[in-house]
């Protein structure tokens, strides 16, 4: 089973990207969580399983950008997604360096939802 987490502060936005994902994936447990705080204590929780993290940069605690930082550091491996209105805040060299996989801009649609699904795919054929 696919595990995603949404770190997203907008409620609206955060339920769209559930439900896309669920449509494109069926099965799919997403978690959606409202600031890197809460972000790092999920993960945490959940020992470190997510398969992909969805991630808005502009969150009330932290930057998206500095809480992928972070997560990298605390040593996770999942696939992490911008998804952004303010994508252009950060080059993609600034995102490639903080260890963010790829970005995407919002409004967000489930034919993101499916091509981050193939994304995934092969991003975990390579770690294997």
């Amino acid at each position: 089973m696919l595990k995603v987490l949404v770190v997203e502060d907008n409620i609206l936005a955060g339920r769209m990207v559930y439900v896309f994902f669920r449509k494109a994936a069926p099965g799919t447990h997403v978690d959606i969580v409202e600031t890197g705080f809460d972000a790092k204590a999920k993960i945490t929780e959940m020992d470190n399983s997510y398969d992909i993290i969805i991630m808005d940069f502009g969150l009330p605690d932290c930057n998206g950008l500095e809480l992928t930082e972070a997560l990298r550091k605390m040593g996770v491996k999942s696939m992490i997604i911008a998804l952004s209105g303010n994508l252009d805040q950060a080059s993609e060299e600034e995102r490639i360096e903080a260890g963010l996989n790829d970005g995407y801009r919002k409004p967000f649609s489930i034919k993101d939802a499916e091509e981050i699904i193939g994304k995934y795919e092969k991003f975990r054929a390579q770690d294997q």
